[in-house]
Protein backbone atom coordinates (compact mmCIF):
# COMPACT_ATOMS: atom_id res chain seq x y z
CA UNK A 1 0.00 0.00 0.00
CA UNK A 2 1.95 3.02 -1.15
CA UNK A 3 1.06 6.16 1.50
CA UNK A 4 1.87 9.59 -0.20
CA UNK A 5 0.21 12.07 2.34
CA UNK A 6 2.65 13.21 5.46
CA UNK A 7 0.60 10.70 7.79
CA UNK A 8 1.37 12.59 11.14
CA UNK A 9 -0.83 15.24 11.19
CA UNK A 10 0.53 17.02 14.74
CA UNK A 11 -0.15 13.69 16.96
CA UNK A 12 1.45 10.47 17.15
CA UNK A 13 -1.82 8.98 17.75
CA UNK A 14 -2.93 9.74 13.90
CA UNK A 15 -0.16 6.99 12.86
CA UNK A 16 -2.74 4.50 14.51
CA UNK A 17 -5.34 4.01 11.48
CA UNK A 18 -2.85 3.65 8.78
CA UNK A 19 -0.91 1.27 10.72
CA UNK A 20 -4.01 -0.55 11.49
CA UNK A 21 -5.06 -0.95 8.22
CA UNK A 22 -1.83 -2.24 6.39
CA UNK A 23 -1.03 -4.25 9.23
CA UNK A 24 -4.45 -5.90 9.66
CA UNK A 25 -4.37 -5.33 14.02
CA UNK A 26 -0.09 -5.68 14.40
CA UNK A 27 -0.47 -2.40 16.54
CA UNK A 28 -3.49 -3.64 19.17
CA UNK A 29 -6.88 -3.39 18.60
CA UNK A 30 -8.20 -0.62 19.49
CA UNK A 31 -6.33 1.94 19.90
CA UNK A 32 -6.13 2.65 23.36
CA UNK A 33 -2.76 0.06 24.30
CA UNK A 34 -0.68 1.59 21.03
CA UNK A 35 -1.87 5.22 22.48
CA UNK A 36 -0.61 3.97 25.93
CA UNK A 37 2.49 2.50 24.62
CA UNK A 38 3.38 5.47 22.02
CA UNK A 39 0.94 8.58 22.36
CA UNK A 40 1.49 9.08 26.33
CA UNK A 41 -2.29 7.45 26.34
CA UNK A 42 -4.10 8.30 29.75
CA UNK A 43 -7.33 9.10 31.37
CA UNK A 44 -7.20 13.44 31.54
CA UNK A 45 -9.42 15.31 33.91
CA UNK A 46 -11.78 15.46 30.60
CA UNK A 47 -11.17 12.24 28.76
CA UNK A 48 -8.92 10.41 26.94
CA UNK A 49 -5.35 12.52 25.94
CA UNK A 50 -3.32 11.10 24.10
CA UNK A 51 -1.34 14.10 22.19
CA UNK A 52 1.95 12.82 23.45
CA UNK A 53 5.24 10.78 22.38
CA UNK A 54 6.55 7.47 24.20
CA UNK A 55 9.26 4.85 22.95
CA UNK A 56 9.85 6.94 19.58
CA UNK A 57 12.65 4.73 19.40
CA UNK A 58 10.60 1.61 19.69
CA UNK A 59 8.09 2.87 17.46
CA UNK A 60 10.91 3.61 14.32
CA UNK A 61 11.99 0.72 14.62
CA UNK A 62 8.37 -1.08 14.16
CA UNK A 63 8.03 1.26 11.49
CA UNK A 64 11.46 -0.07 9.50
CA UNK A 65 9.57 -2.78 8.41
CA UNK A 66 7.16 -1.61 5.74
CA UNK A 67 7.74 2.17 5.92
CA UNK A 68 10.14 3.66 3.21
CA UNK A 69 11.32 7.39 3.54
CA UNK A 70 13.63 8.74 1.26
CA UNK A 71 15.44 12.01 2.48
CA UNK A 72 14.76 15.20 0.63
CA UNK A 73 18.24 15.70 -0.65
CA UNK A 74 17.69 11.81 -2.62
CA UNK A 75 13.78 13.31 -4.03
CA UNK A 76 15.13 16.62 -4.99
CA UNK A 77 18.52 17.00 -5.55
CA UNK A 78 20.15 20.39 -4.89
CA UNK A 79 17.60 21.80 -3.70
CA UNK A 80 18.85 24.77 -1.23
CA UNK A 81 17.14 23.91 2.76
CA UNK A 82 14.12 26.91 3.67
CA UNK A 83 15.41 29.28 5.91
CA UNK A 84 12.96 30.24 9.25
CA UNK A 85 12.34 33.26 10.44
CA UNK A 86 9.95 34.34 13.13
CA UNK A 87 9.11 37.97 13.65
CA UNK A 88 7.91 39.84 16.54
CA UNK A 89 5.56 42.56 16.95
CA UNK A 90 5.25 44.73 20.08
CA UNK A 91 1.99 46.08 20.50
CA UNK A 92 1.15 49.32 22.25
CA UNK A 93 -1.10 48.35 25.17
CA UNK A 94 -3.44 50.22 23.96
CA UNK A 95 -3.27 48.28 20.28
CA UNK A 96 -4.49 44.86 21.89
CA UNK A 97 -7.38 44.25 24.48
CA UNK A 98 -7.88 40.61 24.96
CA UNK A 99 -11.87 39.68 24.42
CA UNK A 100 -13.61 38.94 27.08
CA UNK A 101 -15.13 35.65 25.35
CA UNK A 102 -13.83 32.36 26.75
CA UNK A 103 -12.82 28.90 25.95
CA UNK A 104 -12.34 28.58 21.86
CA UNK A 105 -14.77 31.37 20.73
CA UNK A 106 -12.51 33.82 22.78
CA UNK A 107 -9.42 32.26 21.64
CA UNK A 108 -10.96 33.02 18.05
CA UNK A 109 -11.70 36.23 18.72
CA UNK A 110 -7.79 36.99 20.07
CA UNK A 111 -6.20 35.59 16.78
CA UNK A 112 -8.81 38.08 15.07
CA UNK A 113 -7.07 40.81 17.01
CA UNK A 114 -3.68 40.03 16.88
CA UNK A 115 -4.18 39.46 12.89
CA UNK A 116 -5.17 43.49 12.54
CA UNK A 117 -2.09 43.92 14.66
CA UNK A 118 0.04 42.62 12.29
CA UNK A 119 -1.82 43.46 9.14
CA UNK A 120 0.63 46.56 8.46
CA UNK A 121 3.47 45.03 9.13
CA UNK A 122 2.91 42.02 6.60
CA UNK A 123 1.91 44.60 3.63
CA UNK A 124 4.79 46.66 3.93
CA UNK A 125 7.16 43.49 4.42
CA UNK A 126 5.36 41.88 0.79
CA UNK A 127 5.21 45.15 -0.84
CA UNK A 128 8.85 46.16 -0.53
CA UNK A 129 10.05 42.38 -1.72
CA UNK A 130 7.74 42.80 -4.43
CA UNK A 131 8.78 45.90 -5.46
CA UNK A 132 11.98 44.46 -6.00
CA UNK A 133 10.55 42.10 -8.21
CA UNK A 134 9.58 38.86 -6.33
CA UNK A 135 6.82 36.69 -6.17
CA UNK A 136 5.69 36.04 -2.71
CA UNK A 137 2.93 33.86 -1.16
CA UNK A 138 1.25 35.02 1.76
CA UNK A 139 -1.13 32.64 4.72
CA UNK A 140 -3.15 34.30 7.01
CA UNK A 141 -6.04 31.13 9.24
CA UNK A 142 -8.89 33.26 8.78
CA UNK A 143 -11.23 33.98 5.58
CA UNK A 144 -11.47 37.90 6.36
CA UNK A 145 -7.90 38.03 7.57
CA UNK A 146 -6.40 36.55 3.95
CA UNK A 147 -9.41 39.06 2.16
CA UNK A 148 -8.06 42.51 4.09
CA UNK A 149 -4.45 41.29 3.99
CA UNK A 150 -4.94 41.10 0.06
CA UNK A 151 -6.97 44.01 -0.05
CA UNK A 152 -4.26 46.14 1.63
CA UNK A 153 -1.32 44.60 -0.22
CA UNK A 154 -2.49 45.40 -3.74
CA UNK A 155 -3.64 49.35 -2.37
CA UNK A 156 -0.26 49.73 -1.10
CA UNK A 157 1.08 48.66 -3.95
CA UNK A 158 -1.07 50.69 -6.06
CA UNK A 159 0.57 53.97 -4.41
CA UNK A 160 4.20 52.40 -4.63
CA UNK A 161 5.91 52.98 -7.85
CA UNK A 162 7.95 50.52 -7.58
CA UNK A 163 5.70 47.72 -7.36
CA UNK A 164 4.03 49.77 -10.56
CA UNK A 165 7.24 49.32 -12.51
CA UNK A 166 7.21 45.68 -11.75
CA UNK A 167 3.60 45.20 -13.41
CA UNK A 168 2.74 43.75 -10.12
CA UNK A 169 -0.54 41.37 -9.08
CA UNK A 170 -2.26 40.60 -6.27
CA UNK A 171 -4.22 37.12 -5.75
CA UNK A 172 -6.60 36.16 -3.30
CA UNK A 173 -7.76 32.47 -2.51
CA UNK A 174 -10.28 31.38 0.73
CA UNK A 175 -12.13 27.74 1.42
CA UNK A 176 -14.78 29.78 0.11
CA UNK A 177 -12.94 30.17 -3.70
CA UNK A 178 -14.79 27.02 -5.89
CA UNK A 179 -11.62 24.22 -6.24
CA UNK A 180 -11.39 24.42 -10.29
CA UNK A 181 -10.92 28.59 -9.12
CA UNK A 182 -7.95 27.83 -6.88
CA UNK A 183 -5.83 26.02 -9.32
CA UNK A 184 -6.56 28.51 -11.90
CA UNK A 185 -5.37 31.36 -9.98
CA UNK A 186 -2.45 29.66 -8.88
CA UNK A 187 -1.54 28.55 -12.14
CA UNK A 188 -1.84 32.54 -13.36
CA UNK A 189 0.41 32.90 -10.37
CA UNK A 190 2.84 30.47 -11.91
CA UNK A 191 2.80 32.51 -14.85
CA UNK A 192 2.54 36.25 -14.25
CA UNK A 193 5.89 38.21 -15.30
CA UNK A 194 6.31 40.35 -12.78
CA UNK A 195 5.80 40.71 -9.07
CA UNK A 196 2.67 38.96 -7.52
CA UNK A 197 1.70 38.10 -4.38
CA UNK A 198 -0.68 34.98 -3.68
CA UNK A 199 -2.74 35.24 -0.49
CA UNK A 200 -4.67 32.29 0.90
CA UNK A 201 -5.89 30.60 3.82
CA UNK A 202 -3.70 28.14 5.44
CA UNK A 203 -6.16 24.98 4.69
CA UNK A 204 -7.35 26.29 1.07
CA UNK A 205 -4.15 25.74 -0.96
CA UNK A 206 -3.58 21.81 -1.01
CA UNK A 207 -1.04 19.44 -1.80
CA UNK A 208 -1.53 19.48 -5.42
CA UNK A 209 -1.69 23.61 -5.87
CA UNK A 210 2.37 24.44 -6.95
CA UNK A 211 2.80 27.91 -5.93
CA UNK A 212 6.34 27.82 -7.66
CA UNK A 213 8.39 30.58 -8.23
CA UNK A 214 7.78 32.16 -5.10
CA UNK A 215 10.93 33.67 -3.23
CA UNK A 216 9.50 34.35 0.12
CA UNK A 217 6.41 33.00 2.71
CA UNK A 218 4.85 34.26 5.24
CA UNK A 219 2.86 33.40 7.45
CA UNK A 220 0.40 36.38 8.74
CA UNK A 221 -0.99 33.66 11.14
CA UNK A 222 -0.39 30.61 12.86
CA UNK A 223 -2.14 28.03 13.26
CA UNK A 224 -2.27 24.34 16.14
CA UNK A 225 -1.86 21.44 13.34
CA UNK A 226 1.80 21.61 12.41
CA UNK A 227 1.38 19.51 9.32
CA UNK A 228 -0.84 22.32 7.76
CA UNK A 229 2.17 24.72 8.21
CA UNK A 230 4.67 22.35 7.06
CA UNK A 231 2.37 21.20 3.58
CA UNK A 232 1.90 25.23 3.29
CA UNK A 233 5.37 25.93 3.34
CA UNK A 234 6.20 23.44 0.45
CA UNK A 235 3.59 24.84 -2.23
CA UNK A 236 6.30 26.96 -3.31
CA UNK A 237 9.21 24.44 -2.79
CA UNK A 238 10.11 22.84 -5.71
CA UNK A 239 12.57 21.38 -8.17
CA UNK A 240 14.12 24.79 -9.37
CA UNK A 241 13.49 26.83 -6.28
CA UNK A 242 16.66 28.82 -5.78
CA UNK A 243 15.73 29.53 -1.97
CA UNK A 244 13.03 29.70 0.43
CA UNK A 245 12.98 32.21 3.26
CA UNK A 246 9.88 31.32 5.58
CA UNK A 247 9.02 34.24 7.78
CA UNK A 248 6.28 33.72 10.91
CA UNK A 249 4.65 36.77 12.24
CA UNK A 250 3.33 36.88 16.05
CA UNK A 251 2.57 39.13 18.48
CA UNK A 252 4.65 39.30 21.64
CA UNK A 253 3.17 38.81 25.03
CA UNK A 254 -0.51 37.73 23.12
CA UNK A 255 -2.29 34.67 22.35
CA UNK A 256 0.19 34.19 19.40
CA UNK A 257 3.17 33.28 21.71
CA UNK A 258 0.30 30.33 23.14
CA UNK A 259 0.09 28.88 19.92
CA UNK A 260 3.55 29.33 18.82
CA UNK A 261 4.35 27.81 22.79
CA UNK A 262 1.92 24.63 21.10
CA UNK A 263 2.57 24.09 17.87
CA UNK A 264 6.79 23.25 17.91
CA UNK A 265 6.84 20.57 20.26
CA UNK A 266 4.79 18.78 17.64
CA UNK A 267 6.82 19.81 15.27
CA UNK A 268 9.54 18.71 17.32
CA UNK A 269 7.55 15.25 17.45
CA UNK A 270 6.97 15.36 13.81
CA UNK A 271 10.55 15.80 13.66
CA UNK A 272 11.41 12.91 15.86
CA UNK A 273 9.18 10.67 13.59
CA UNK A 274 10.14 11.81 10.45
CA UNK A 275 13.87 12.72 10.78
CA UNK A 276 12.80 16.25 8.64
CA UNK A 277 15.55 18.10 9.48
CA UNK A 278 14.38 21.58 8.74
CA UNK A 279 12.14 21.35 11.63
CA UNK A 280 14.47 22.20 13.40
CA UNK A 281 15.54 25.46 12.94
CA UNK A 282 11.75 26.98 13.30
CA UNK A 283 12.80 28.86 16.95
Amino acid sequence: IWVRPTPVFGRVADLWSILDLITDGLFGRPFFGFDVRYANGHKGEYGWENDGITNPEELASRLKSFMLKRARAEILPGMPPKTRQVVRIDPAKKAFKAPKVKGSGGLHAALRVTAGIKRDTVTEAVVNECGEGSKVVVFAYHREGAQELAKAIAEASGDDPRCKLRNMRVWCVTGDTPVEARFKQAQAYREWVGAAAFVATIDSVPVAISLKGATSVHFADLTFDPASLLQAEDRSYEVGSTGLAIIYYLVSQTVDEHVLGLVLPKMEQMETMTKEAAANDFR
